[in-house]
């Protein structure tokens, strides 16, 4: 066994199993034997520093410690929304007329309650459309006066349906516009099955609101994503999901009760059922390329869109004819 041993024990001491212990301010050799052969080393313990004088003039009313921060950004779930931009005529009905993808996070109250800002994480991925066609999104349950601030990434916000990139002073909703046009975005539709892509430019939309808000009206369902081809009283929605202040219903006999889900045959004026211009889909949705129905693309949409919802609610996970997605 190793043999350990100091010189001047009332400086450091060492234990059996070689642990140096300071014991005052002092210089000691320590040294470890086994059998013939020793080595030794030096040690030199310091004083501790002093305490340091007390503040005579210590500050009757310290600032007190900081309270735990009462919202936390909690990530939201990413979204597919696609547009056909004929409204209330049927089109090509591909379905890629804008796309746009996009995660809503959320800064949250400790027990879920309330919300204090939002940002939206968003991006164009397609514009398969030959109009001026602006994007944006209406918060159905949430007052243009409950708003703070808008803060937006897109510096290249062009002229068209909305003044400006923040929150829209002519709606009692609040409305976040994200885009005038779509070539503010994309050189290329990203649309055509062949041909070079644009690149895709991700962005985020911060909302802060006034006072914080019911988590409530801020869920991913009270999000009214919607485009604006040409101009703002053509606006399209989706199914369910009402114009803003500035939309206009009324073609072909829409009513508010009923927009976005019937389409017109173009002549006759005929209102034929089960058909939409907006869809909202979990996940990165991979739509169809340019001019490929949709209808024709998936094989259940059609089931999905005509039992309202009830049968293959995962249609867009199921058969689809990938020669004809983008």
């Amino acid at each position: 066994d190793v043999v350990w041993s100091s010189d001047a024990e009332e400086f450091a001491t060492v234990s059996e199993s070689g642990l140096v212990t300071a014991v005052a301010a002092g210089t000691a050799k320590i040294s470890a034997t086994y059998g013939s052969v020793s080595a030794t080393c030096t040690v030199h313990v310091s004083e501790p520093d002093p305490e340091p004088d007390p503040d005579p003039n210590p500050d009757p009313n310290p600032d007190p410690e900081p309270e735990p921060d009462e919202y936390a950004n909690v990530p939201g779930r990413t979204y597919t929304y696609c547009f056909e931009d004929n409204w209330p005529w049927l089109g090509d009905y591909d379905m890629n007329d804008v796309v746009i993808v996009s995660r809503i996070d959320r800064m949250m109250s400790k027990d879920g309650g309330k919300v204090s800002a939002l940002t939206i994480n968003w991006e164009l991925r397609a514009a398969g459309t030959t109009y001026d066609i602006a994007g944006a999104v209406q918060m159905d349950k949430v007052q243009t006066s409950d708003v703070a601030g808008v803060v937006s990434s897109h510096e290249g916000f062009g002229s068209g349906a909305f003044a400006s990139r923040g929150l829209d002073a002519d709606s009692p909703c609040a409305v976040i516009p994200f885009f005038n046009r779509t070539e503010e975005l994309l050189s290329a539709s990203n649309t055509w099955k062949g041909q070079p892509a644009a690149a895709i430019r991700k962005h985020t939309t911060t909302v802060t609101f006034s006072q914080p808000v019911d988590i409530a009206s801020v869920l991913d369902s009270e999000m009214n994503f919607f485009i604006a081809p040409k101009q703002r009283t053509s606006e399209i929605h989706m199914p369910g999901y009402a114009p803003t202040a500035s939309g206009i219903i009324g073609k072909g006999s829409f009513l508010p009760s009923d927009p976005y889900k019937f389409f017109v045959t173009e002549g006759d004026q005929t209102k034929n059922n089960y058909m939409m211009w907006a869809l909202m889909i979990p996940g990165e949705f991979r739509y169809p390329a340019e001019t490929n129905d949709i209808r024709g693309v998936y094989e259940y949409f059609m089931a999905w869109a005509s039992s309202n919802g009830a049968e293959h609610a995962e249609w867009y996970l199921e058969s689809a004819d990938a020669g004809r997605i983008y």
